[in-house]
């Protein structure tokens, strides 16, 4: 063997060596990485009890027996990538909020173990728990019950079906589950209004003023100066008053605009049914409305009989095409308030046209429920 063939092979051998060491150095900052990745995962959630393949499970279901909440067991399917409920399969679910359901079950944490070989569930109030979450990913079926509250030790008691173990939890799964029906609605959506775009504003207050609002918009003075600015065509013009006879009176114009911008972007705060019948209506109040709002705006729609297209370069044309406005309505019905201990002090609300009845925030609708006719002319 030559001296030259010796040194190669002698520096193949120290690389070879050198790699081993880094390797094991790797393994061993990943191991340490490992480590302290777990010590931090127990110090801020505890011990691992179960885990669980989320993208697997295909039903779930849930009780709770709080009395402060909706009685029942309510289940969940997998329908492709849908999840549907399966007492009303057309029921309008947000999916994101149905998935938060499972995703919190891909792993479970308890404080720690309260009694190992548990003979009286009785006094951890787990004889008859308060909650029960089941779920299955088809060949296998798991339950999590969830007994009393300790106040001292701010945590629930649980155990899993098949073990005898008594865990204390903090409140994740209780607080995942403590939920209603319809605190998974698919809220429908209000109106998109522009408040410059009203043109005639009433209030009907049960038992109070009612609020006869006009937009007169500004003559047109013949010139033609862009008419829209910032994508929005621009009106000016003033509020007034009706009187039952038609006659105006001048609006305080602070006030009006207000008043307007308020019934623009109103915000739902949940649904209550996604289709109400007459009796629900007169349920919540809807047939005799505590307030109704009846805003009568215009729109800006496609002329379809003016669209052309003009040749701007080879193979490229623009598209153009006229609008007209379009007047539409929409009537706001809004109730009777809420008795429900999980949104208590919102009221019932209803649109014209809309099957779902949906609640306002109690401070919402004091906006309109508290208007007084003289407080909204000008000089007053």
């Amino acid at each position: 063997m030559s001296k030259k063939t010796k040194t190669m092979l002698l520096t193949l051998g120290v690389l070879a060596v050198l790699g081993a060491v880094l390797a094991g150095v790797l393994l061993l900052h990943r191991s340490n990485e490992e480590k302290d990745a777990a010590q931090q995962d127990l110090e801020e959630n505890g011990i691992v009890i179960d885990t669980n393949d989320k993208d697997k499970i295909v039903s779930f279901s849930y009780t709770n027996k709080d009395p402060g909440y909706e009685n029942g067991t309510f289940v969940f399917e997998k329908n492709g990538d849908k999840w549907i409920y399966a007492g009303d399969r057309e029921f309008p679910l947000t999916q994101d909020l149905v998935q938060a359901k499972v995703d919190v079950l891909e792993k479970v944490y308890a404080r720690r173990v309260v009694e190992e070989s548990c003979q009286d569930l009785g006094k951890y109030g787990l004889d008859d728990p308060v909650m029960t979450v089941a779920f299955t990913d088809g060949s296998h079926d798991k339950t999590y019950y969830i007994g009393d509250y300790n106040a001292s030790a701010q945590g629930y008691y649980m155990y899993m079906d098949g073990s005898e173990t008594v865990y204390m939890v903090d409140g994740t799964l209780w607080g995942t589950y403590s939920v209603e029906l319809y605190d998974m609605a698919a809220i429908p959506s209000y109106p998109s209004l522009s408040s410059d775009h009203f043109t005639h504003v009433t209030f009907e207050i049960k038992g109070g003023d009612t609020l006869d609002f006009y937009f007169e918009r500004d003559p047109d003075t013949g010139e033609t100066p862009k008419p829209y600015e910032n994508g929005k065509k621009t009106i000016t013009g003033k509020w007034y008053i009706l009187d039952k006879d038609g006659n105006k009176t001048a609006a305080n114009a602070s006030r009006a605009s207000i008043l307007m911008s308020s019934l623009v972007d109103l915000e739902y705060v949940r649904e209550v049914t996604y289709h109400a019948t007459e009796e629900d209506r007169e349920t919540f109040g809807l047939t005799d409305p505590a307030v109704k709002i009846t805003i009568v705006y215009t729109e800006d729609v496609m002329d379809e009989n003016t669209i052309s297209q003009t040749q701007v370069e080879d193979n490229l044309s623009e598209t153009q095409w006229d609008t007209r406005e379009e007047e539409k309505t929409v009537v706001i019905n809004i109730g009777d308030m809420t008795d429900s201990y999980t949104y208590s002090d919102d009221y019932y609300v209803q649109l014209d046209g809309m099957k779902e009845v949906v609640t306002l925030d109690e401070s919402t609708v004091e906006i309109f429920s508290r208007l007084k006719l003289v407080d909204y002319i000008a000089g007053k």
